[in-house]
């Protein structure tokens, strides 16, 4: 008679625990998920805060330049519209050169 052929284990054979616990998941995992969570939100919300309050800063500073405008145009008695420092042939200087800069000692 003939034996029968004994079937060789491999490691497709070997059961694991990994496969099984791996649609649940256990709560200790939860808890740090959650935890993790709660540290972002908590991160983000002081990151808003800081924002916000850097928002308020550069508004106040516009206001503020705004008001040392108007002191100075009041100071030199000249229309709001006006802008102050701007030459009119500016302009025109830049387009007439085409050749590099020129510095005179």
């Amino acid at each position: 008679m003939q034996q029968p052929k004994r079937h060789l284990r491999g490691m497709k054979d070997l059961r694991t625990t990994g496969a099984l616990g791996a649609a649940t998941l256990a709560p200790h995992a939860a808890y740090m998920k959650i935890t993790s969570l709660e540290l972002e939100k908590l991160r983000l919300s002081r990151v808003r805060q800081h924002a916000a309050r850097r928002i308020g800063e550069i508004d106040a500073r516009c206001e503020e330049i705004g008001h040392e405008k108007a002191a100075l145009l009041a100071a030199m008695e000249a229309p709001a519209g006006c802008t102050v420092g701007v030459r009119q042939g500016a302009h025109r200087s830049q387009a007439r050169r085409s050749g590099g800069v020129s510095l005179k000692y």
